[in-house]
């Protein structure tokens, strides 16, 4: 007997994949196999065929967890890798101060690697009123 699909895009992977089928909300999947026709008002239990992660498909038609924005890059260091990803998933959760602050990261270390640096030189404090202020009230 076929194992019923339903075509996504896996939220944990990103890849677009006939996801499993493995519980249909007041269906057995087994029986809706040959005709591969969901009720739209049904909630799914999807199964990643790539990476075995889980997925639910909402009475809506909306797939949580949703694939993570842009796209995966191939080539990448890992350290840069973790956090293009982690940028994609903040972003796609709506957190866009902490993607903003994870693709400024690579940002830095791609300028870090252009300029051949072997040593981060520390930033320099600037001076505002405030630090003047700051300092005149040491007694």
């Amino acid at each position: 007997m076929p194992i019923p699909t339903l075509p996504i895009t896996c939220g944990t992977c990103g890849r677009g994949i006939a996801a499993e089928v493995v519980f249909a909300d007041g269906y057995n999947p087994a029986s809706l196999a040959a005709s591969k026709d969901f009720p739209k008002q049904q909630l799914l239990w999807l199964k990643c065929s790539s990476c075995g992660s889980g997925s639910v498909r909402n009475p809506d038609g909306a797939v949580y967890p949703s694939a993570p924005a842009g796209r995966n890059i191939s080539g990448l260091p890992a350290d840069v890798e973790s956090a293009w990803r982690e940028g994609r998933v903040a972003h796609n959760v709506a957190a866009y101060t902490a993607a903003e602050m994870m693709f400024r990261k690579i940002l830095m270390h791609v300028a870090v690697d252009k300029a051949n640096a072997t040593q981060v030189r520390p930033l320099l404090i600037m001076w505002t009123p405030w630090t003047r202020l700051a300092t005149s009230r040491r007694g």
